[in-house]
């Protein structure tokens, strides 16, 4: 019965990370990735989709809520049975 993250446990407690470095255990990241968006970007930058959502209405958060604790209540009975005994 082999697990592979026993050895790599093994290795990593057992070397020293320059160790593990000059042997080659630490790939290097060759990926070509675009730049990173800044915060900025992300608050100024809206697509059409945006544009057009609307926040739900107090009426369809209630109803949302209430449908979620109906169909808990009915998934778990356990928290009504000790809530009505006490």
């Amino acid at each position: 019965n082999y697990n592979p993250a026993d050895w790599v446990m093994k290795v990593a407690l057992t070397n020293t990370t320059e160790e593990l470095e000059d042997a080659g255990f630490y790939p290097m990241d060759q990926r070509d990735l675009p730049e990173a968006p800044t915060a900025l970007d992300a608050l100024t930058s809206t697509t059409s989709s945006q544009q057009h959502q609307r926040k739900a209405g107090l009426r369809m958060q209630f109803d949302s809520l209430w449908a979620r604790e109906l169909k808990n209540l009915v998934r778990n009975t356990h928290p009504l049975k000790a809530r009505t005994a006490m």
